[in-house]
């Protein structure tokens, strides 16, 4: 794959988001450098699981980008602007139902078509630096079943050129994260809750401590956590990490 922007395509490496750590870390990268892969062999998504993808039909792609306006306590922006991105991109192909699943997992319907995983470089209290790790099924039409996943052309019947995705996906993620500042913030923190996945219906999850929750999803705040009502009317509020959807 070839583009006009700053980037890298390697046909197979470990890992995009690796690879582009290691450039942040020792080299210079423009803001909005793209490292992209055709298969990963130890690529991971949320929880360290292993992203299961087919070679040549996704996209897999790690995104330089500086940040520097957005504080460290403000991290979720990161997360926000990286989701709608994705959702913006997806648009053109009128796929069914598209939705946030909070944090950073994309839905259509009820199968998982994308996946962000966020790392950050982190220096005397403030953000240098951070990698956007990007997952978009694309072309793939065959899944094991317990991933819960779906594609692109699995949702329209129709193939798409994975050039031209990643062309849009990085525009709309460049324009989101200028606009994380505080002068069009409420209006992405609005759509992203607008969008959000399974919001006012009762959800079970599963605590850091192993037990499990009822609770009906109100919204995302603007530091990340997720709000729910739970059985006896009382709002309850979660971090990433603290509480995770009990199926997929």
């Amino acid at each position: 794959m070839e583009f006009e922007f700053p980037h890298i395509y390697e046909y197979q490496i470990d890992s995009t988001n690796r690879l582009a750590s290691d450039l942040l870390s020792k080299t210079n990268p423009e803001h909005g450098f793209l490292v992209i892969t055709d298969y990963q062999t130890d690529g991971k998504g949320q929880y360290g699981r292993f992203w299961q993808s087919t070679a040549g039909q996704n996209i897999l792609a790690s995104f330089i980008i500086y940040p520097h306006h957005i504080e460290l306590g403000q991290i979720f922006r990161l997360h926000l602007a990286s989701s709608l991105a994705i959702v913006d991109s997806l648009e053109p192909y009128s796929l069914p139902r598209l939705r946030i699943k909070w944090p950073n997992d994309i839905y259509s319907g009820t199968r998982k078509i994308a996946g962000i995983l966020i790392q950050n470089n982190i220096k005397a209290g403030k953000i240098q630096g951070s990698v956007v790790g990007i997952g978009i099924n694309v072309n793939q039409t065959e899944f094991p079943e317990s991933l819960n996943a779906s594609s692109i052309q699995l949702e329209t019947g129709k193939s798409v050129s994975r050039e031209s995705l990643v062309i849009k996906l990085r525009q709309e993620l460049l324009k989101n994260i200028q606009e994380t500042e505080e002068a069009v913030w409420d209006h992405l923190l609005k759509r992203y809750n607008e969008l959000l996945y399974l919001k006012g219906i009762s959800t079970e999850f599963v605590l850091f401590d192993g037990s499990t929750l009822q609770g009906i999803i109100q919204e995302v705040d603007p530091s990340g956590m997720i709000i729910l009502l739970d059985n006896q009317q009382q709002r309850r509020e979660f971090k990433f990490g603290e509480i995770k959807y009990l199926a997929t």
